[in-house]
């Protein structure tokens, strides 16, 4: 499991990033959660405890996309997800609870600190976005995708894992299960990026809508081979 997070000063609502898997045996990811995807309980022992997700955890976005409704639909068929959840200070857990457990009641919302300047200011100007992709494959499948050495997604073949996911030509990957992209992509699966996954899948964090400004290498790398 992958865990990461971003941290604000003592007292403020963290926006924490983990990657689950469902457990084999259950098929479930050990949690449960309230009408406002708030988690009310974690299974010992499960794939979302050993990815740190917590109680009063509140799930606001699945594989990159913003949730606008109960997560129980966003997950059927799913193997894994790349959740991003709201984790609240514990001076809020009383707030909380006297809000989200009335009748009819919304998610209870954090004052917001002033905002600054964003940080994809520059990348929206220039008319690009971050995008993250589950990149699943059958046991006999390969994932259908050409790279170049500066990890930019140069082919995506028709009916493809690669496909499927949503990746296109001259998407830049930027990250791998939420860590960043030190070395070409086709390195890390020569060592065996999923030997020790549950399942043959992983997290893609891509930067698209970019102007490739300088030579890219024709040398190009399948994502297939001992995978």
């Amino acid at each position: 499991m992958n865990f990461f997070s971003r941290k604000n000063l003592l007292g403020e609502t963290q926006t924490v990033t983990c990657r689950i898997e469902r457990d084999p045996t259950s098929g479930s990811f050990g949690l449960s959660l309230n009408d406002h995807n708030r988690i009310t309980k974690v299974a010992k022992g499960s794939p979302s405890e050993k990815a740190k997700l917590i109680v009063f955890d509140r799930i606001i976005k699945v594989d990159g996309a913003p949730l606008d409704g109960p997560i129980k639909k966003f997950a059927e068929g799913k193997q894994a997800l790349l959740l991003t959840v709201e984790r609240p200070p514990k001076e809020m857990y009383r707030a909380i609870v006297d809000q989200e457990n009335a009748e009819g009641s919304q998610a209870y919302s954090a004052p917001k600190p002033p905002p600054g300047p964003p940080p994809s200011a520059k990348a929206a100007e220039e008319g690009t976005e971050i995008l993250t992709f589950i990149l699943s494959k059958g046991p006999q499948e390969i994932f259908g995708l050409e790279v170049s050495p500066e990890n930019v997604v140069l082919a995506v073949d028709a009916d493809s894992a690669g496909q499927r996911c949503g990746l296109k030509a001259n998407d830049l990957i930027l990250k791998v299960d939420g860590a960043p992209l030190k070395e070409p992509i086709s390195g890390l699966l020569a060592k065996g990026l999923l030997a020790k996954k549950a399942s043959n899948s992983v997290a893609l964090t891509v930067q698209r809508g970019i102007r490739l400004g300088r030579a890219i290498s024709t040398t190009e790398h399948a994502l297939h081979g001992e995978l």
